[in-house]
């Protein structure tokens, strides 16, 4: 091919390398982003052996989702030349890897080769080979795990007779290849990896076998012992049927060899060293997915406001404007407080802050990042799969409350989390690692695998490491964190701690969910049988009961549909459930369904909606706002939380794009920014802030020297133009925005500023009046604290 600038819908930004087989490009595709096209030079005596053997290398490359193997996406013909779309791993080859560093240290050597062995496993238990296989095709990425390439072209390789440039020319003869000549490549892959160089040989014709023998590792390298010398050399024996017969008898002595602490490895720990670097390379993947930092951070961000209120480090005021940060989160907390969830203890609740300062950080901080979590799984997927996991992990949490009420439990809120929390690794793997949960998948139905069994194959790591890991990653309490531990096999003890209660009720609430999942009729009564046998020392519970407390949780999951932005209808996991509870259970699980679904229809008129689609009624957000702020002035309040409520209140209830409280500086030379809430605002406020002007000449201080409120409905008008200040401009420029100053006995004390992201009025007549309320609540709590301060 000639200078290539695109092939077929791939934009080609460079060569990356060519060959007499090809060239490999680095490409942007419309769809997918970076990608790695390699084309094949290949002669062939009849066009349709060309097609017949890109399909199948379509069907068999394309199929294969391990986190070892580089994912071939697609393969096609351009201008007569076969390519492969290959995902794109930032990395360099095992080949560069070892001429840059030589023989690489044994505990390194181990890690990468039974990483390569888990996805040769996997390819080979799809079907596919990789004859030929050799350093140049196996990446080392960023977090120095292996990924296998040339999956699909090795194939086509073989077919056409190309083996050039692999370890086929010395050490294959022209055998078919098959799961020995992989065993084989395998072999000499591990020994170049603890020797740095290849086992000087020469083949004997047309038979697979050697003329000489081979030196064994450890005569190159004297830190390769006599056991891992049988490994190596077993892999590169003469005779194909003296090799292994199998990758997974391969990966079984080498894993048992590092489990035995050799080569540097933990001893009789492997699988904890192993499991935590997998855990790290799958969180630090995740990382690079579109959306999970931004979501991760926030989580983050709200349980680290939390857990350092103890030290007074951290305000009511302060979680709460991590949570504002989320207007759909905010809403639904709000509903959730309010609820009968918490038992009406507070009566209602019109503002995060208040909720922070009723409930106590650790319950709100708890409840929003568990609804953010249920919100972030069961709405930004389009797999039916993993909404409908998110709901049954919510029953779950309301079936483990009830129980945890039943049992004298405490802290029922924290039971329901830890329950609703119990399965979120595997929700994770689903949500941001598709091809490894589709891997899994397909080792469950086709080999008739666990689950269990099916994840640990392909992660090399258990669901629950997932998750625990993400919680600790997140600043969850310890105790949350533990309660993933999965429970032992068989009959489940008595709990002998708190910590124990939360584990157990957890595991028989999720436990009690997978049955209805997966199971009906008579195969479901068994099931519930052997439950009631597993966990008879932690909970006892007639069929009876489990019938009551399968209904009760049915008709708490219709309560809650609005809280949770969901329409029950369309749950498969709750149609599931009503399955065996009669026409009459049904029938009424449906009719509460409908009548929750209306209700969500028919709820509010206001113009800013929150991700579930319903919109809040701003007024009744004020108005309740409003009184909430009036009872705390009557308290002993603290004067950063009341300013917090009365921002919070204008916000939400205005439905203002940001709003900001700015404080005169004590030298009152200066207005700056204490409190704000909106969008990207903490860009923002860097730089809000202005000098006071004794000749004032903008909006902003002609405000404050008047005592006048101003409402700009079009910043680009000209008549206002003149009057807004560079330092705004630079700032941010709303196109309409109000500026109402706080003035204290005659004194500017600080503003309050709002924009709106259109042009046109900003505040109704009925508004208008909301807002002076509000400001003279905060002139009220500001006079009162000074008062208290300085006395009469």
């Amino acid at each position: 091919m000639a200078t290539v600038t695109k092939i077929d819908r791939f934009r080609i930004i460079k060569e990356m390398g060519k060959d007499s087989r090809g060239s490999v490009f680095l490409a942007e595709d419309p769809q997918r982003g970076l990608v790695v096209i390699k084309t094949r030079n290949v002669r062939m005596a009849k066009r349709g052996d060309l097609e017949s053997h890109l399909t199948h290398a379509a069907k068999t490359a394309c199929n294969l989702r391990h986190p070892n193997i580089v994912t071939v996406h697609e393969t096609g013909e351009y201008e007569g030349t076969p390519y492969f779309v290959f995902e794109y791993s930032d990395g360099i080859s095992l080949k560069e890897l070892l001429e840059k560093e030589g023989p690489l240290p044994i505990h390194r050597a181990l890690t990468l080769m039974s990483r390569i062995l888990a996805g040769f496993a996997y390819a080979h238990q799809n079907g596919m080979l990789h004859p030929g296989l050799n350093p140049s095709e196996i990446i080392v990425d960023k977090e120095d795990a292996p990924r296998i390439m040339d999956f699909g072209i090795s194939v086509l390789n073989g077919a056409l007779k190309d083996p050039a440039g692999t370890h086929g020319n010395k050490y294959f003869s022209n055998a078919p290849p098959g799961p020995q000549s992989d065993i084989l490549s395998l072999g000499l892959v591990f020994y170049e990896m603890l020797t740095g160089q290849l086992p000087p040989v020469s083949m004997a014709p047309i038979t697979d076998s050697y003329k000489t023998a081979i030196e064994p590792p450890s005569g190159k390298n004297k830190d390769v012992d006599e056991t891992l010398d049988r490994i190596v050399m077993k892999a590169l024996e003469k005779k194909p049927e003296a090799r292994y017969p199998n990758i997974h008898e391969m990966k079984k002595d080498l894993d048992a060899y590092i489990a035995a602490g050799n080569g540097g490895m933990e001893p009789d720990h492997p699988t904890e060293s192993s499991r935590n670097d997998s855990v790290e390379i799958l969180l630090r993947r995740m990382q690079h997915t579109k959306d999970f930092p931004a979501f991760s951070q926030h989580i983050l961000e709200i349980n680290q406001k939390a857990s350092t209120a103890s030290a007074n480090l951290t305000s009511p005021a302060q979680l709460a404007s991590a949570i504002l940060k989320d207007y759909s989160l905010t809403n639904k907390l709000l509903k959730l407080v309010n609820s009968a969830f918490y038992g009406n203890l507070a009566g209602n609740i019109a503002t995060i802050t208040r909720a922070v300062m009723v409930l106590g950080f650790k319950q709100v901080s708890l409840a929003a990042s568990s609804l953010m979590l249920f919100d972030h799984l069961q709405k930004n997927s389009r797999s039916e799969e993993l909404k409908d996991a998110a709901i049954s992990s919510f029953m779950s949490g309301l079936v483990a409350r009830d129980l945890a009420a039943k049992m004298g439990a405490q802290n029922l809120e924290e039971t329901f989390i830890c329950a609703m929390l119990n399965n979120l690794g595997r929700h994770l793997v689903i949500y941001y690692l598709p091809d490894e949960s589709n891997a899994i998948k397909s080792m469950i139905a086709q080999k008739g695998e666990s689950e269990r069994n099916a994840s640990w194959f392909v992660l090399r790591m258990h669901y629950e490491d997932i998750g625990m890991a993400a919680l600790k990653a997140w600043n969850f309490p310890k105790k949350i964190v533990d309660s993933l531990v999965r429970l032992s096999e068989g009959k489940v003890d008595k709990p002998g701690s708190d910590e124990d209660i939360l584990r157990s009720i957890s595991g028989y609430s999720n436990e009690l969910c997978d049955i209805i999942r997966n199971t009906q009729g008579n195969a479901r009564t068994i099931a519930f049988k052997a439950l009631a046998s597993r966990f008879q020392k932690v909970v006892t519970v007639s069929e009876a009961q489990l019938s009551k407390m399968l209904n009760t949780a049915k008709t708490q999951m219709a309560a809650y549909s609005d809280v949770l932005g969901i329409n029950i209808s369309e749950s498969d996991f709750l149609r599931r459930l009503s399955m065996d509870s009669g026409p009459e259970a049904e029938k009424s699980a449906n009719a509460n369904a409908v009548e929750k679904s209306a209700e969500a229809a028919g709820s509010g008129t206001h113009d800013q909606a929150d991700a579930a689609g319903k919109k809040e009624d701003h007024q009744d957000v004020l108005i309740n706002g409003i009184h909430e702020i009036t009872n705390a002035l009557l308290s002993d309040y603290q004067l950063n939380d009341i300013m917090f409520m009365i921002l919070e209140t204008m916000y939400r209830g205005f439905a203002f794009n940001h709003v900001i409280f700015c404080m005169m500086e004590m030298s009152r030379t200066r207005m700056r920014t204490r409190h704000a809430f909106g969008a990207d605002i903490e860009t923002i406020t860097k730089n809000f802030g202005f000098k006071i002007s004794n000749s004032p000449t903008d909006l902003f201080n002609i405000a404050l020297s008047q005592r006048k409120d101003i409402i700009v409905e079009d910043a680009e008008d000209s008549s206002n133009i003149s009057l807004i200040p560079e330092w705004y401009r630079k700032t941010f420029l709303a196109p309409a925005f109000i500026i109402y100053p706080i003035v204290i006995k005659d004194t500017p004390f600080g503003l309050f500023y709002a924009d709106k992201k259109h042009k046109g009025a900003i505040l109704s007549e009925i508004q208008l009046i909301y807002m002076k309320i509000l400001r003279n609540q905060s002139i009220l709590a500001i006079k009162q604290k000074l008062s208290q301060d300085h006395g009469p």
